[in-house]
């Protein structure tokens, strides 16, 4: 102490507050030559580039800004998406802002709401090689229903009629016969099991046979090698209208 003072003329509480004083002025005076440096090397990153760079740097700040502008409703873009999975149905645009947060007629100009309402096919259907997705574009038929189209139609091997179509379980007769020109049959698109070769499971898995008349038939062609199609319709044990009905998928 009595050495600062001897050379300082104060003492050494005095002496630090002086180097702080002096540190503070030295970091300000440094301020506008950092800001200077940042806004020089700005300047000469647009001056080197090219405009196509240009253009990229503007859409990436354009980008970050619209993040920044839907980071507020994100937490609510989650409850959507979690809503939607399990299996809720937006039934209109303010029912959708509610979930998301976003207004009803920035939803209607955007194209946000096709992913909750993807436009329904519209063209033909044909009905033993068209998707769910296309059986899901006539009115009255969404997911589930579609699905149980396809897997009926695969386990019966293909439709031969468009009246079959009453027959899935579910699907409204109305709504047959009011698209009914939408539907299309191509020939001889449809599978047949043969019924000296298949076995008693191929014949089980067939809608219109089962696994008890599956026994039947395999009972009945143990004792008559190889069945022809007057013989099949000799099956006493298996009513008459069965019979018509299994044989257009039999083949002999």
């Amino acid at each position: 102490m009595y050495i600062l003072k001897r050379l300082f003329g104060f003492f050494y509480t005095e002496f630090t507050g002086a180097l702080v004083l002096l540190l503070i002025v030295f970091l300000l005076a440094l301020v506008p030559r950092i800001y200077s440096a940042q806004q020089n090397a700005s300047v000469v990153h647009y001056a080197l580039d090219s405009l196509e760079v240009a253009k990229l740097v503007l859409l990436q700040q354009k980008k970050s800004n619209t993040f920044k502008k839907l980071k507020a409703h994100q937490n609510r873009w989650n409850k959507v998406r979690w809503a939607k999975s399990k299996g809720y149905k937006f039934k209109s645009y303010k029912d959708l802002s509610k979930y998301s947060g976003l207004p009803v007629e920035d939803l209607k100009k955007g194209k946000t709401t096709q992913l909750f309402y993807p436009k329904k096919y519209s063209g033909i259907i044909h009905i033993n090689r068209s998707d769910t997705t296309e059986w899901k574009g006539l009115k009255g038929v969404g997911s589930k229903l579609a699905a149980r189209i396809v897997k009926f139609r695969n386990r019966l091997g293909g439709f031969r009629s468009i009246d079959q179509l009453k027959t899935v379980w579910g699907l409204d007769s109305a709504i047959i016969t009011s698209q009914k020109d939408r539907f299309m049959l191509e020939p001889n698109s449809w599978t047949c099991l043969n019924i000296n070769t298949c076995t008693k499971k191929e014949l089980a898995d067939h809608p219109y046979i089962g696994k008890y008349d599956a026994v039947k038939i395999i009972t009945f062609r143990v004792q008559h090698p190889e069945m022809t199609q007057s013989m099949f319709k000799q099956i006493k044990s298996i009513k008459h209208d069965r019979l018509q009905r299994m044989l257009p998928y039999l083949k002999f």
